[in-house]
């Protein structure tokens, strides 16, 4: 079935509640620093540059994450809620030993989502304290969620395309 909601968006919290995973904490840690140093010297054109890769792939990815959501083909109780043994009620994907952790986990850190990484948080923004990763760092669909999608919406389109 797909997803019948909405698809919602929340803003990344700046405090880390009891129970936060460590991904989302580091997170929301990096983000904060990346962000203050720009703030501090919007004139440096690494900064901006790194700030413009870091804010379009974190948008692109919480997109496809939601969007994934919305054409994942779940099984789901009367409530709406998923029960796939994989995926938690809410349709994340649970990593374990046989299950590999993708686009649709909770807790992805910074490079999970953009290929970012602070190499010395505590230093940044100096030289070397980060890189810009292979975008093939960046998590995609699992195997087991990407046939999820592909049920309804095959790629690539095979003829007759409905006709």
């Amino acid at each position: 079935m797909v997803y019948p909601g909405l698809v919602e968006m929340h803003r990344l919290a700046l405090t880390h509640p009891a129970g936060t995973c460590p991904e989302m904490v580091s997170l929301a840690d990096h983000l904060q620093r990346i962000v203050q140093a720009y703030l501090a010297d919007p004139a440096n054109a690494e900064l901006k540059q790194l700030m413009l890769v870091v804010l379009t792939r974190m948008i692109a990815n919480t997109i496809l994450h939601e969007v994934y959501h919305s054409v994942l083909d779940t099984a789901r109780d009367a409530a709406g809620k998923v029960t796939e043994p994989d995926l938690d009620e809410d349709g994340h994907t649970v990593a374990s030993t046989t299950v590999k952790r993708d686009i649709l986990a909770t807790c992805r850190d910074l490079v999970d989502r953009t290929a970012v990484r602070l190499l010395r948080p505590a230093d940044f923004p100096a030289a070397g304290s980060f890189r810009i990763e292979p975008f093939s760092q960046v998590l995609g669909l699992n195997l087991k969620n990407d046939q999820r999608v592909a049920r309804h919406f095959a790629l690539p389109p095979t003829p007759p395309f409905g006709s």
